[in-house]
């Protein structure tokens, strides 16, 4: 892909400029990119470190972390909290669990919510919709029941069967 600006040089900046909720990509060689002064020439020279990215977001939170938290350790790889930190990743799966109480804030402001929401093909949404509805009603009937709201109880299951017989 050639350089936007000069259509000379190959294009090995690429910037995405988001402005009012509409998103523009635009390709430049380092150049070009340097003159309109999206990137300084000593900067794409020096390699990106994550763990700088990471650690910025972790240090960012209002997490007050006691001593003995920043040295809790992942019970299957073994993984302190503090090692995360410094290398921007995570061991396993199981660290997910370890670190929960402090991952969640970490995600939800990277990513703006803690549920992976995914990609549905627009002529599945309604099914999908329909069987997680399901699902929340079966969850919610069952809470209420160890709550022992029966009358709410009755009606999420009322529910349940309205939205089941749907389904066949």
């Amino acid at each position: 892909m050639l350089c936007e600006n000069c259509k000379k040089k190959e294009a090995n900046i690429h910037y995405t400029e988001i402005y009012n909720n509409k998103t523009r990509e635009m390709h430049y060689c380092s150049i070009c990119a340097e003159k309109k002064g999206i990137v300084n020439i000593d900067f794409t020279e020096k390699q990106f470190n994550i763990s700088s990215l990471i650690s910025g977001f972790v240090n960012t939170e209002k997490i007050l972390l006691k001593t003995e938290e920043n040295k809790k350790c992942c019970k299957y790889c073994g993984l302190s909290y503090e090692d995360f930190r410094e290398i921007g990743r995570l061991g396993c799966s199981g660290c997910y669990e370890s670190f929960s109480k402090e991952l969640i804030p970490l995600i939800r402001r990277i990513h703006g919510r803690t549920q992976h929401i995914g990609k549905v093909p627009e002529y599945k949404k309604a099914e999908v919709f329909r069987r997680k509805e399901l699902l929340d009603l079966k969850r919610k009937l069952k809470k209420l029941i160890v709550e022992e709201k029966y009358e709410d109880a009755a009606a999420a299951r009322d529910q349940i069967n309205l939205l089941e017989k749907v389904e066949k």
